[in-house]
């Protein structure tokens, strides 16, 4: 079963200077924000500690490296991109899209 539910996002919390935008999830490597595509990403897990940590290190992983992270610890993980599509690893059915503009491309 799955009771806890958290996402990290791009599209809150963040600052534009001279035109670019700078969102507050920053990749360690670099410093700077992570730039991958994603502007969101929720976890589906039992736990919350562990949904909460896995929402933003998927988030900085990206889709591939963060699927493969959220199955390795049995939860689901659903990615947004800023072009409006929708992955997800794990239990796709726990997922209702109403938003039209979005596709899911499993």
């Amino acid at each position: 079963g799955a009771g806890c539910v958290s996402s990290s996002g791009s599209y809150e919390q963040f600052f534009e200077q001279d035109g670019k935008r700078y969102h507050h999830i920053l990749n360690p490597e670099t410093g700077y924000p992570v730039d991958n595509g994603l502007v969101g990403v929720t976890i589906v897990s039992d736990s919350g500690l562990l949904s909460d940590a896995l929402s933003t290190a998927c988030f900085v992983l990206g889709i591939e490296k963060g699927s493969a992270l959220a199955a390795e610890y049995g939860c689901t993980a659903i990615f947004v991109t800023a072009d409006k599509k929708i992955y997800i690893e794990g239990d796709a059915d726990i997922v209702e899209i109403t938003d039209a503009s979005y596709t899911y491309e499993n």
